[in-house]
């Protein structure tokens, strides 16, 4: 028996949930209650849409797609999909900057003292304790400090010196991936665990070497082992393909990053939980990766949905936290609700957050900051 529930956990995508993280000083800064309806105990599931890290960058066109994959720990898998992107041709001929000699990723160096250079704008931090590029997007330069956020996670601030490095970027590839977030709450008792599309983009194109960058950009966890190429690149069409269990999707979507957001806003009404066994990070994966080719193409999806249905109920309570960070509760929407249907015309709810969200933000007192 224990050789077959490992054989199951090595099989499930990775579930993720967002601990209190510390800021890089040792100081935190959290979300204050929510400023619109709450999500929570509503009759409806809901998911969760992380837009911040691609929101930028809507009007860039994906170009191609492939599928990776890293050990989110000693025994499970997570799985997502890399979308090569590029700007259309007016894009290009109006904003092409030559990018900077050597390996390092990005463009010219930011001077922060000029807030234009860096005021709604997606930018790369050489993180001070890190030594690695990693996409921010910063909220406030002080006299000795700078308050940013880190895109790989969608509900906390931070705190680096004031002399830290920024430059700007375009992205090469964007990633988006399946989560688990946390276990929530219906208003009839029913416990749900969040499903979370988090998208972000990356300075580097995530192929041959480069694959390993996307450990640094994940909300996951990741393990000592590399990342592999799970799915082979493919050109992407013109238009986005329903996920593989849509019956209506009439208007195809472009395959644009805009696009894929939608894309993603559907599948969320679809599949608003997290299933461990079925409605995975694994299954997400492949139907991205099926929508975007410009051919027909058979991927396996590995966990059979009958199959493994039997042992949803086994994991579906694991959830490590009770929906509460500190003051924040993870089950609620601070951010924008969108309504919708499941295929079974059951309402469902969205919870997008992104840069047209505007949220209103508590600090610590300043005294606590180093």
């Amino acid at each position: 028996m224990i050789p077959l529930l490992l054989l199951l956990v090595s099989a499930f995508a990775v579930r993720q949930h967002d601990e209190e993280v510390d800021s890089r000083d040792g100081n935190t800064t959290q979300q204050p209650p929510p400023s619109l309806p709450s999500t929570t105990d509503g009759p409806e599931e809901w998911g969760i849409l992380d837009w911040h890290g691609c929101e930028m960058h809507n009007n860039m066109t994906i170009v191609g797609i492939r599928s990776l994959c890293f050990k989110s720990n000693a025994v499970a898998h997570h799985c997502f999909s890399v979308l090569d992107v590029e700007d259309d041709k007016e894009q290009k001929a109006e904003n092409n900057p030559a990018p900077l000699e050597g390996a390092e990723p990005g463009y010219a160096d930011v001077d922060v003292n000029v807030t234009a250079n860096w005021e709604n704008k997606d930018l790369l931090m050489l993180d001070p304790w890190l030594h690695k590029w990693v996409p921010v997007r910063i909220r406030n330069v002080e006299a000795v400090s700078i308050t940013l956020r880190y895109l790989k996670d969608y509900w906390m601030w931070y705190r680096v010196k004031r002399n830290t490095r920024f430059r700007t970027f375009k992205p090469k590839s964007i990633m988006l991936e399946l989560l688990g977030d946390d276990e929530c709450k219906r208003s009839t008792g029913a416990k749900f665990t969040l499903a979370k599309v988090h998208c972000v983009s990356s300075p580097l194109k995530l192929e041959g070497a480069n694959m390993e960058y996307a450990k640094m950009i994940s909300s996951a966890g990741n393990y000592k082992k590399p990342v592999q190429e799970h799915k082979r690149f493919v050109q992407a069409g013109k238009t986005l393909g329903a996920y593989w269990s849509w019956k209506e999707y009439k208007n195809p979507l472009p395959a644009t990053v805009a696009g894929l957001k939608a894309w993603a806003v559907k599948y969320l009404h679809g599949y608003p939980a997290y299933k461990a066994m079925t409605h995975n990070c694994q299954q997400f994966d492949t139907g991205v990766y099926q929508a975007v080719a410009a051919t027909p193409i058979k991927a396996e999806r590995r966990q059979s949905t009958k199959m493994f249905k039997v042992f949803e109920s086994m994991f579906s309570g694991s959830s490590q936290s009770s929906g509460t960070t500190g003051s924040f509760k993870i089950c609620e929407c601070y951010c924008k609700s969108s309504s919708g249907f499941n295929k079974k015309d059951v309402a469902t709810r969205v919870c997008i957050y992104d840069w047209a969200c505007k949220q209103r933000i508590l600090f610590l007192n300043k005294n606590q900051f180093r």
